[in-house]
């Protein structure tokens, strides 16, 4: 092996170092164990010749440019084991060399920066670190210990580690506890004759107050005795002081006295230490808030900016810092770090950290943005941007930085919690504006360091307008001014039907391009499917709206009509797009809100569809038919908004499902136009003498041959079967092929018949001693029968009337319109009216009416309740009479 070993060149070959370092580590281990000296073998190895070797090679930066290759960080699978592997190599390696005692030479450095990105994103690794039985990560505890025992005085070492060993809640803790639970206080120290106590124990003593190093207000006693570390030069030592002050306090006290200088590294090393503490354990935030009770704050009191409630230090620390920061890369970097921590905090106490920030004004809000007017909507264009300084820095992180914390996504972040939490001032509609009228619209636009950063920041702006059409109707002062700006701003409507209104083309054309990269096109994917979700909502939430900011934003969707498609046409195109069913649903779920809102505004006059060609239908329709037959076992959600489109469709918009369904034989009927009429005439829709085999229907067929299955496992998918089949026949003068095709197979009736028998399922338990689960099945199992029952009540209706027809086809004065009738009442003498009938007569003769009867009648709920609630109504009967 080490003839093998030995042949390798590191300068030939570079992939040869970390076997070289390797194979130095076992030998020096090998040599560590009892009775090497009998191994003659051993003794004449040079291990430390390999070592130096393998440094002659860079090995180090080598094991470093693994770890930051993206070929390893992009990487699906689970990196935890290769880097568990480089752990053990590492660990072995700082035992064998005995690393954490050369914490001033240049190879603890890179064995140091190697260790922080092992660690650092894994959380399983933290754990094991954190887990005393872990032998493995013991060499590497030690030299944890180590650098706490120089605490403060040697601090960014410590701090960059515990930053990364910090990965998920428990480390976090862990983390927390081990800095807060110090026990002591290393500084230099000038060694007299009268200071040193005991020479052979290395033990002094101070005979004055001295400052802890950063912390010129917080004093060691005097009489207080230390050990000394090591002698840094002449009598000057470093001291540990047996000065017991909690190590988490002493880092704030080191952050709020820092100056903010571009190159301060501690600055930033705090603050990422803090964010990720809060971020993977909220409790955290609660307890860093708590430090404001401690004795040293409440005696420092008067000299941090005066007084305030005590559990808000930490708080009035951070925004002093991020006030305070250049405006340059590295201050964008600490203030993005810095807005996040106050993000998470702000979880904890809302309106008490909204207040210290708005106090502290950290973003620099100018005067004119301070007093906003309610009523005056036509101020909106310049007077809500926040200074220059804010967008600046915004734009120096993302041509700059790369960094774990984009300034533009902590931002946002920070204003998202503050909508969340109702928080209603000036401050949080600033940011709010500025997130929409700047980052929204502009943010495309920006140079990236990182190219994928962009999708990123398009995913959380537009998580923020999710955020306020959610909360817009609880802020009372600016939910108004948020309302007309989402319904009203052009920039914000352009910039979000930009990425809406893309078709099933242009997407399949992206994931084939090669100048787009994989996260790219996820990310443009995931933008596309936001967008929808916020066109949805602003289309359900505002659909009662009586304002006329609602009437701008119909129209700004109608004027996209002379863009490249239009939005009825991308969603139309989107629902076809089969490799990301999160666009398909979201785009069902916003084509049947437009057929809703088309219908209930009267200034659009079906204007939404007008226009849509044969092409567009047929793919639609294929679309429809496959997801009914294929999506239901795979995708729920997107099942259940294409039949609740079609619900949609079949209600409001009667001759866009026709043209879906296909029942025309006649061609001119099928015109780019027809389906734009919000009542299509009887004519147009019934031409043809015959009905056209409809596959679609036939898929539904499929769904109701199931039903009996479909009742005990998935009631909320035959509900919607049946909410469908009850809008035809709401509809039936539209429907009437349709419907004559459904009960042309003479399974519909028998079908229905069968959902509404009842077995010992319906009676297992009282109400109240049903899960919630079985609770929701049963609503849903008696929401069935009603709409059964609808049905069969509908057709027996539409059955009466073309009878009725019939009869008396003189009183009609239009004869087209007669002879329209009598073929609809020679088609109502078919057997589909007789299987009806048959099936109530079965009904009667048998026991399904009976116990329906018995069912719909008996009550499930306790006696008293149904008492309290006669005597409850009868009171109120009572007082209407007499009022």
């Amino acid at each position: 092996m080490d003839t093998l070993v030995s042949s390798f060149d590191t300068f030939e070959m570079k992939e040869a170092g970390p076997l070289i370092l390797t194979w130095a580590v076992c030998l020096c281990l090998i040599s560590s164990l009892p009775r090497k000296e009998e191994i003659n073998l051993l003794m004449d190895i040079d291990h430390v010749g390999y070592v130096r070797q393998a440094f002659d090679g860079s090995t180090l930066s080598y094991f470093i440019e693994i770890l930051e290759s993206d070929m390893l960080n992009d990487s699906e699978g689970p990196m935890a084991g290769y880097r568990s592997v480089l752990r053990t190599f590492v660990s072995a390696f700082v035992a064998s060399y005995e690393i954490n005692l050369q914490l001033e030479d240049s190879t603890f450095n890179q064995i140091f920066d190697i260790l922080c990105k092992i660690y650092r994103g894994e959380e399983s690794l933290c754990v094991q670190f954190w887990d005393k039985e872990s032998f493995i990560d013991g060499p590497i505890r030690c030299l944890l210990c180590n650098l706490e025992g120089e605490f403060p005085f040697r601090t960014t070492e410590l701090i960059r580690l515990l930053s990364s060993l910090c990965e998920g809640s428990w480390p976090a803790e862990c983390v927390y506890k081990f800095l807060n639970e110090s026990v002591g206080i290393s500084s230099l120290f000038e060694i007299t004759s009268e200071s040193l106590v005991d020479e052979i124990s290395q033990i002094v003593e101070t005979h004055q107050p001295l400052c802890v190093p950063g912390v010129e207000s917080l004093l060691i006693p005097n009489n207080t005795c230390g050990h000394i570390l090591k002698v840094m030069g002449g009598n000057t030592a470093l001291v540990r002081w047996e000065y017991t002050q909690s190590g988490v306090c002493i880092l704030l006290l080191r952050l709020a006295q820092q100056l903010y200088t571009e190159g301060n590294k501690e600055v930033f090393l705090t603050l990422d230490l803090l964010c990720r503490m809060v971020s993977f354990n909220t409790a955290l935030a609660f307890s860093l808030m708590d430090i404001g009770n401690s004795f040293y704050f409440q005696a420092q009191e008067a000299e941090l900016n005066g007084p305030m409630e005590k559990n808000l230090w930490v708080v009035e620390i951070i925004c002093t810092v991020i006030k305070n920061l250049p405006t340059n890369s590295s201050g964008a970097i600490m203030m993005s770090v810095g807005t996040n921590v106050l993000a998470k905090m702000l979880k904890c106490a809302p309106s008490q950290v909204t207040g210290v920030t708005l106090k502290a004004n950290i973003f620099e809000m100018s005067l004119k943005a301070r007093n906003f007017d309610a009523g005056d909507v036509g101020s909106l264009s310049g007077l809500w941007l926040l200074p220059g300084k804010l967008a600046k820095m915004l734009l120096l992180d993302c041509e700059q930085n790369n960094c774990d914390y984009p300034l533009a996504i902590s931002v946002m972040d920070f204003t998202k919690q503050l909508v969340e939490t109702r928080v209603d001032n000036n401050f949080v509609l600033a940011l709010v504006v500025f997130s929409l009228q700047y980052i929204l619209v502009n943010h495309e636009y920006w140079k990236y360091k990182v190219k994928h950063l962009r999708w990123k920041v398009t995913l959380k702006v537009l998580e923020v307008m999710k955020t306020c059409i959610t909360s817009v109707s609880f802020l009372e002062k600016s939910g108004v001014i948020i309302h007309d700006m989402l319904l009203s701003d052009s920039s914000i409507h352009n910039a979000l039907l930009r990425l809406a209104c893309l078709t099933k083309q242009t997407l399949e054309n992206m994931c084939v391009s090669r100048l787009l990269e994989p996260t790219d096109i996820e990310g443009y994917q995931h933008a596309i499917g936001s967008a929808l979700d916020i066109l949805y909502n602003m289309l359900s939430r505002f659909s009662k709206d009586t304002s006329p900011s609602l009437q701008v934003f119909h129209q700004a969707l109608l004027s996209f009509t002379t863009k490249p498609v239009s939005i009825v046409a991308a969603v139309i195109s989107l629902i076809s797009y089969f490799q990301d069913p999160a666009i398909q649903t979201s785009a069902a779920r916003v084509l049947s809100m437009l057929i809703i809102t088309d219908y209930q505004q009267p200034y659009l006059s079906g204007r939404m569809f007008f226009g849509l060609d044969d092409k567009q239908i047929s793919e639609l329709r294929g679309s429809v038919k496959c997801i009914l037959l294929e999506q239901l076992q795979w995708n729920e959600d997107l099942f259940v908004e294409i039949i609740n489109l079609l619900i949609s469709a079949a209600r409001y918009q009667p001759a866009l499902l026709v043209a879906i369904f296909d029942l025309q034989d006649n061609a001119e009927v099928q015109s780019s136009n027809v389906i734009g009429l919000k009542q299509p005439t009887n004519e147009a829709l019934n031409s043809s003498p015959g009905c056209k085999k409809s596959s679609l229907i036939d898929a539904f067929m499929q769904h109701i041959e199931r039903s009996n299955e479909f009742v005990n496992s998935k009631p909320r998918i035959l509900l919607l079967v049946f909410d469908f089949l009850n809008a035809l026949w709401h509809g039936a003068f539209h429907y009437i092929k349709a419907l004559d095709y459904l009960k042309s197979s003479g399974k519909l009736w028998k079908q229905l018949s069968n959902c509404l028998s009842i077995d010992d399922s319906w009676r297992a338990s009282s109400v109240e001693h049903l899960t919630e689960s079985e609770a929701q099945s049963l609503a849903y199992k008696y929401r069935c029968h009603a709409a059964i029952l609808e049905i069969i009540g509908y057709d027996i209706f539409v059955n009466k009337k073309l009878l009725h027809a019939e009869s008396c086809p003189n009183e009609v004065s239009d004869c087209k319109e007669s002879a329209e009738n009598a073929v609809r009442a020679e088609n109502s003498k078919s057997p589909n009216f007789y299987g009806l009938k048959d099936t109530l007569s079965s009904w009667c003769e048998g026991s399904i009416l009976g116990n329906l009867i018995k069912l719909y009648t008996s009550c499930e709920y306790d006696n008293k309740i149904c008492y309290r609630a006669k005597v409850t109504f009868l009171i109120l009967l009572l007082f209407l009479l007499f009022y």
